[in-house]
């Protein structure tokens, strides 16, 4: 049995290929969602689902004939050929033939005179993303939206983060009658309802596509809440070798630096800012929106008490612990055996307290201890100021 996947092109039946036309015409049934396959009800054998299981199932039980399996877009273009193909793969008598259509971004580029290649391509489809941290980054940003009220979301936060001048390229019902394009600011869009097919296009000419693992002092907004500082900052945020999708709790946030450090090195991380200090609370607040770091999570509490509500971390940094740093490690370690964790410490008497939990717990420790100096004029000569010596502890 030959099941064809097939991207239909971005809507009109006009966008399909020839190709695709034919092989629907020789199949016996047509699968899809409802818009997609109402055309075919009066022709032949129809399956309404875009359920990646029940069109495994209802394929399973097919006695004859191929399938023709209908997908917006393009197959190879965050479709839902993917889990479809997956799921058919388990039955060695299925053939999956993916089919190519045109996508949202290549046809929507067309109509603007963008090169496709150029451009950031993201999802809001059922699944979490980052969208500001992408257009903090590049020049120019795709979307597909999943709803009426995405695009007024997203140009309010542009706005907040003060990116408003972003422009805005709208794209809804693409190749229908009525098709809407539609281009001004983030400020302008910022009450807007679309309709549900939707795309859109960010320009961002301040773009900043520099990884944000070390970022000066002085660039930060400072109170009267410590802070750990750059070249700690820096050494601290790499050793805890984040990856995309990484969680990233940072305990005991401070003024946010090291929360910001890590957000803007992965985009599409995720980092719990935990701090108890409301006044550190309101710092990381304005730090977060100064750098545009909307993967931040600010979470208002004491460490470990807070960890039961939030997700399982991957890696944690620990610049404050208030005395509980024992209890914190352990409850970490609990949560995620393979965690890293990389804390800072001043005091020896703490110092002594991680390397003994270690000891009993049969924990991997890195310890180094780093002192940076930094260069002043004065007059024709350089002075270099030094700070307090630091250990850098990596827990594995």
């Amino acid at each position: 049995m030959k099941v064809y996947l097939i991207g239909t092109g971005v809507g009109n039946e006009n966008s399909m290929s020839i190709e695709a036309a034919e092989i629907i015409k020789k199949c016996s049934v047509v699968i899809g969602a409802e818009r997609m396959v109402a055309r075919y009800k009066n022709e032949k054998e129809v399956f309404v689902s875009f359920d990646a299981e029940k069109i495994k199932n209802y394929i399973i039980n097919k006695k004859n004939g191929d399938a023709a399996i209908l997908l917006s877009g393009d197959v190879s273009f965050y479709s839902g050929a993917k889990k479809i193909g997956e799921k058919l793969k388990e039955f060695e008598n299925v053939e999956v033939i993916r089919i190519a259509g045109v996508s949202s971004l290549t046809y929507f580029c067309a109509k603007l005179g963008l090169s496709a290649e150029n451009i950031k391509a993201v999802s809001l489809h059922g699944r979490k993303c980052n969208i500001i941290g992408h257009i903090r980054k590049n020049r120019y940003v795709f979307a597909l939206l999943s709803g009426e009220n995405d695009l007024k979301e997203i140009c309010g936060k542009l706005c907040l983060y003060g990116m408003g001048d972003v422009a805005i390229n709208i794209g809804e019902r693409l190749s229908y009658d009525d098709e809407k394009i539609s281009a001004g600011s983030a400020v302008e869009f910022r009450d807007i309802k679309t309709d549900k097919l939707c795309v859109m296009i960010a320009e961002n000419k301040n773009y900043n596509d520099e990884c944000g693992v070390y970022i000066e002092d002085g660039e930060f907004t400072r109170g009267n809440v410590p802070m750990t500082k750059a070249a700690v900052r820096a050494v601290s945020v790499g050793k805890m070798k984040i990856k995309r999708n990484s969680v990233i709790f940072d305990i005991g946030s401070g003024t946010g630096t090291v929360s910001v450090c890590c957000a803007l090195s992965e985009v599409d991380s995720l980092v719990y800012a935990i701090e108890k200090n409301k006044d550190a609370v309101e710092l990381t607040k304005k730090n977060k929106i100064k750098f545009a770091a909307d993967n931040i999570e600010i979470v208002e509490g004491s460490a470990p008490e807070v960890f039961d509500e939030l997700p399982v971390p991957d890696c944690a940094f620990i610049g404050g612990s208030g005395g509980k740093c024992t209890a914190i490690i352990k409850k970490l370690k609990e949560m995620n055996h393979d965690i890293k964790i990389v804390m800072n410490v001043i005091s020896l008497k703490t110092l002594g307290e991680v390397t003994e939990l270690a000891e009993k717990e049969n924990y991997e420790l890195d310890i180094m201890q780093i002192q940076s100096s930094f260069s002043k004029k004065v007059g024709e000569h350089y002075l270099m100021n030094g700070e307090n010596p630091i250990y850098i502890i990596t827990i594995k």
